[in-house]
């Protein structure tokens, strides 16, 4: 007797099962260290079950990777939208960037870390999903060149932005910031650094009035 076929309400709620505990397993051991058995395991499925949501392993990992992009850019989107001056999405958008990743770390996690090998071997990493964040920093330093803040180029603008914010992630969730400043002290001059490096009058740096912080972000 043939299999019945899940419904899509089924199928959504299975996969979001799976997703939950998929991307805790594959940030904490890697994509090789995790097998559909590890996920059904802590589902309480029988081994097999996960395949009638996704036909292998690796589809799996693409859909929590996927995700794991698509919520870092609706936060960073949103962030942004809720201000209106071109300088200030850019702090709104780095603060939206750094508090995810602290927030989410799992996540975070997926997004930057892929073991490339065997399986993986043909995975193509620049995925529009993989790419949506990427393009709106770019966006957002283009506007803000545009409004006459910035000058230069801003896709090297948004590089130099996104390695610093990353590395201060890197550094707060290895827990190695021990020089008595906190990742929340540390955001707005890293971001002042980038914005004044690209600054389009260099004797009058921008600066905003008020800092952000996570209690009030």
């Amino acid at each position: 007797m043939p299999r019945q076929q899940l419904s899509e309400t089924e199928l959504n709620e299975g996969r979001k099962k799976i997703l939950a505990v998929a991307m805790k397993l594959f940030s904490e051991q890697g994509y090789k260290g995790v097998t559909a058995r590890s996920i059904a395991k802590l589902l309480g499925w029988s081994s097999m079950k996960s395949y009638r949501y996704y036909e292998s392993k690796l589809a799996i990992f693409v859909a929590v990777r996927e995700r794991a992009f698509t919520n870092l850019t609706i936060e960073m989107q949103n962030a942004s939208e809720a201000v209106k001056d071109p300088l200030d999405k850019l702090y709104a958008s780095g603060y939206a960037y750094v508090k995810f990743a602290l927030d989410n770390p799992h996540e975070y996690d997926l997004c930057f870390k892929v073991d490339d090998q065997g399986e993986m071997e043909n995975y193509q990493l620049m995925s529009p999903a993989a790419v949506s964040p990427w393009d709106l920093a770019v966006e957002n330093y283009a506007v803000a060149k545009q409004a006459g803040y910035l000058k230069g180029d801003s896709s090297l603008a948004a590089h130099i932005g996104w390695i610093s914010l990353h590395g201060l992630v890197t550094l707060q969730l290895a827990n190695r910031l021990n020089f008595n400043l906190s990742v929340e002290d540390l955001v707005d001059p890293v971001l002042d650094c980038v914005i004044s490096r690209f600054s389009a009058n260099r004797q009058k740096v921008p600066r905003r009035t008020k800092r952000r912080t996570f209690s009030n972000f």
